[in-house]
């Protein structure tokens, strides 16, 4: 019973999630950064296990960790990035007021002039 109610609230949230941040695309970044990351741990396994210790394949398998470091930074700030811009997009939408919600700030001018008596 507790996993029903704590999925049913993890797909309120994913909802709410949906609608105020937008469609996110991050279902079609993930395959691209898992491949990489899996063509850069082949390659370095196959030259671990059946390269020769040469100065060129040092500097390939040195490459390629550098490589998945980046990919893996990269991944961590551009998801960092895009979830406080879609915030920061939904909180100025929220502040915008609507014409019929706008209140003026300025007091009505005065309909005649005062008059200098002295």
């Amino acid at each position: 019973m507790h996993s029903r109610r704590h999925r049913h609230s993890a797909g309120v949230l994913a909802g709410h999630e949906e609608r105020l941040f937008g469609n996110s695309n991050w279902d079609k970044r993930r395959p691209v950064i898992y491949l990489s990351l899996l063509f850069c741990a082949g390659n370095v396994q196959y030259l671990i296990v059946w390269g020769a210790d040469t100065a060129l394949h040092q500097q390939i398998a040195l490459a390629l960790i550098a490589f998945a470091v980046s990919v893996v930074g990269s991944y961590c700030f551009a998801a960092v990035w895009d979830d406080k811009s879609k915030r920061d997009a939904a909180v100025a939408a929220a502040e915008v007021p609507d014409d019929d919600d706008e209140v003026s700030e300025r007091p009505d001018p005065p309909t005649s002039l005062p008059t200098d008596r002295r």
